[in-house]
């Protein structure tokens, strides 16, 4: 089941009662067929067109999606992460194009030539660990970002860095911890306080 917050923002004047209702008729299409639980917004000018919840937030208790109910963004955090380390290089704390060792200096010898840019794209040939077969019993298991590193810091890579792409949690989760690393703050605390409060993003959160 796919769960997402869908939110369109448009230009121009209100929409007509019918726009409404065809966008409600969409969207009710995917609920009924299993393919969308979740909340839509839709605004012009400023002005909310449509704020409702469909399907529910919790399957085992029956509680329905509200226009309020928060969501796990997953890999969506990746974005707010990609901007930190961007806040960053435009403050002069780092450069896209610095070695990952220059931060951190204990990093295995097979890491030489990853940069943050490499991190960053997905193209560090570092194992993704969210892949490994562990993976699944492990994952709700409270740790820290250093345990998190361990498991992958000295598996070989899948290629040399910038060879090819390949989609990496690892590589994202690195760029969190080097965040913290050089800031001395936490990610969560450092996105709060950078991204979040100045765009007066209320609801947004990370744990």
């Amino acid at each position: 089941m796919h769960r997402l917050i869908a939110v369109v923002l448009l230009a121009g004047t209100c929409l007509a009662e019918d726009d409404v209702a065809r966008m409600e008729q969409i969207i009710q299409s995917y609920v009924s067929s299993k393919q969308f639980m979740g909340s839509a917004l839709v605004a012009r000018d400023g002005v909310v067109q449509l704020s409702k919840g469909y399907g529910s937030a919790n399957l085992e208790w029956d509680i329905p999606n509200t226009s309020t109910t928060k969501f796990r963004l997953g890999s969506l955090t990746k974005q707010f992460t990609a901007a930190s380390i961007l806040l960053l290089e435009e403050r002069g704390k780092l450069s896209v194009n610095d070695p990952v060792k220059k931060y951190m200096p204990d990093a295995p010898a097979i890491w030489d030539k990853v940069t943050i840019f490499h991190l960053l794209t997905h193209t560090s040939g570092i194992p993704s660990f969210t892949s490994f077969p562990d993976y699944g019993p492990t994952q709700t298991v409270p740790t820290t970002p250093e345990r998190l590193v361990a498991r992958f810091r000295d598996r070989p890579l899948e290629f040399q860095p910038g060879e090819k792409w390949n989609y990496s949690n690892s590589g994202y989760l690195l760029l969190g911890y080097l965040i913290e690393k050089i800031t001395g703050d936490s990610y969560a605390r450092f996105v709060r306080e950078n991204i979040f409060q100045p765009l007066e993003m209320q609801d947004s959160g990370n744990r």
